[in-house]
């Protein structure tokens, strides 16, 4: 296989044309998100463009160019085909495994970005890892026309969306994105984090390791100023300054305390404030109100991010005192909007808030690996529409199994009655309670889950229930998950519609194990649930 210096000579003689061997062009500016791959490879001999000095980023590239590109990018050195100058290359790429027979109506027509990206895809050898689930929530209209192997590249950093958080899969491709999509394949060091809430996490630690010695050399003089005869005020607030400091003290009359910069005797720049109730900052003033960038110290956390006119709103860390981590958007100090949570214990969430819980798709990971992928209603899992998986494997044994036993239950012509009653048995014959677990006190968190019902085929009644809730709605049925008691101990079942109305399943109770199946808790009222069992939730 060739060396890379080697791929790149011959990969970028295909994309350019020979003359111009100037080392910029005249339609590729400094600002242009491709310049630096653009002008690298010129300057290395590698890329030309055209006799006229144009690159013509905006130019499109044929689906035939584009797999000779990538054929030869991924190490063979093959020549044009006699007849289709492209013939050669298409064969070595339905070989490898680029592409399908007859997967593309013709070979010289325009490409997409989404198939370039595709083709990208299915190049790598990383394989596809469930962990790049988390980038779908970077890209905005995944859940619309994204697909793994889309999403593969995405999480690489070898494609990347629009600044509107976008993809646009149907989009034509073009040379600009050709040229950087091949470099980023080859060298990873031109890959992008296409992470942005790990990234923000990054950016907010080092804004934080740097305010710390702003607040520091803040202190300092706090101390030095404090000891200069302050400047007494009618209010009974205090001004302390000093001769060659470019800071200045300010102690209002209850004792808060603020140390930096002043402009024509009010409080804007920069600097440091301490309260008597513990709480201090140091960051970015306007007008006397916090705003900008900063890091506020209160209680037993520290918000470091974006302040917007005296609240914390905008993008910021929060880091609490038990080291747990929140990073995302925050709208007066409670997480909205898109948001990442990590524990010390290892446990992880990625996905949507609204004023502080889980609310909308997101992604819940426990310590061990195990993950949720769905929605959630005010931090409880949902149930309704969601796949789990190891977040580090690449397995599809969740879905495999839940297609199964649904393709087992089901038959033409069910109606919806016996569609849950099919559906309800199925699972009670596959899954065993988790007796063990419950004597012990020691239950696995897989048997809380869908996962251990289906995968494992064991579980308590928060797994019976989910498995139960998921695949009712997947068979078009209406089903949420009730959240109690029963006989005085937290318990989980199922409010189902069936063709008369609502009525309460609890599977769990209904599976007598060694086969035999109960109708005890199977199609019952309100009034028969609530004689053993206590509605505290009903998660819709």
């Amino acid at each position: 296989m060739k060396s890379k210096v080697m791929i790149l000579i011959f990969v970028f003689s295909i994309l350019g044309y020979n003359g111009s061997e100037a080392l910029t062009f005249t339609d590729v500016a400094s600002e242009d998100w491709f310049h630096e791959d653009v002008t690298t490879l010129s300057a290395s001999g590698i890329i030309n463009g055209f006799p006229d000095g144009s690159f013509k980023p905006d130019s499109e590239i044929h689906i035939d160019q584009f797999i000779k590109l990538l054929v030869v990018a991924l190490g063979y050195d093959l020549q044009n085909g006699s007849v289709y100058w492209a013939q050669p290359f298409i064969e070595k790429g339905q070989e490898i495994g680029l592409f399908e027979f007859a997967e593309f109506d013709s070979y010289e027509q325009p490409i997409s970005r989404g198939e370039m990206a595709t083709l990208i895809s299915r190049g790598l050898m990383e394989n596809f890892s469930n962990r790049m689930y988390e980038y779908a929530f970077f890209m905005k209209d995944y859940e619309e026309s994204g697909t793994r192997e889309i999403l593969k590249a995405f999480s690489l950093g070898i494609v990347t969306g629009y600044p509107d958080g976008a993809f646009y899969p149907l989009r034509t491709a073009t040379r600009a994105e050709a040229s950087t999509m091949l470099m980023r394949l080859i060298a990873e060091n031109r890959r992008v984090d296409t992470h942005r809430l790990n990234r923000l996490m990054g950016e907010f630690t080092a804004l934080d390791e740097q305010l710390k010695e702003d607040l520091s050399e803040h202190q300092e003089a706090r101390e030095i100023l404090l000891q200069q005869t302050p400047i007494l005020l009618d209010n009974g607030d205090a001004l302390y300054r000093l001769q060659g400091l470019d800071i200045e003290g300010y102690r209002w009359a209850n004792g808060d305390l603020y140390i930096g910069t002043m402009v024509q005797g009010g409080i804007d720049g920069f600097g440091y404030f301490s309260w008597i109730n513990g709480t201090h900052y140091i960051g970015e003033i306007e007008e006397g109100l916090i705003h900008g960038q900063g890091s506020m110290a209160f209680g037993t956390a520290t918000y470091t991010g974006e302040f917007n006119r005296g609240e914390m709103t905008g993008e910021a860390m929060v880091v609490w005192e038990d080291d747990d981590v929140f990073v995302g958007e925050y709208v007066r100090g409670a997480l909205t909007g898109l948001g990442m949570h990590q524990d010390p214990a290892g446990e992880r969430y990625l996905g949507q808030y609204l004023k502080g819980a889980k609310e909308g798709r997101g992604i819940y990971t426990y310590a061990g690996g195990l993950t949720y992928f769905g929605t959630f209603n005010q931090e409880y899992r949902d149930g309704d529409d969601f796949t789990m998986y190891y977040r580090d494997s690449g397995d599809t044994a969740f879905e495999d199994m839940a297609g199964r036993i649904l393709d087992e239950a089901l038959s033409q012509g069910m109606g919806v009655n016996e569609k849950i009653r099919s559906i309800h048995d199925a699972l009670a014959r596959h899954i065993t309670y988790d007796s063990e677990g419950y004597s012990s006190g020691e239950v696995e968190d897989e048997a809380h889950t869908a996962y251990g019902a289906l995968v494992e085929g064991t579980a308590v009644c928060d797994g019976y229930a989910e498995a139960f809730n998921l695949l009712l709605n997947r068979a078009g049925i209406k089903s949420d998950l009730v959240i109690g008691e029963a006989l005085g101990e937290g318990h989980a079942w199922n409010l189902v519609e069936f063709e008369e109305g609502f009525y309460h399943v609890d599977l769990t109770w209904n599976d007598l194990d060694n086969g035999r199946i109960s109708d005890a808790y199977y199609k019952i009222s309100l009034d028969e649930i609530q004689k053993d069992h206590l509605i505290e939730r009903i998660i819709q």
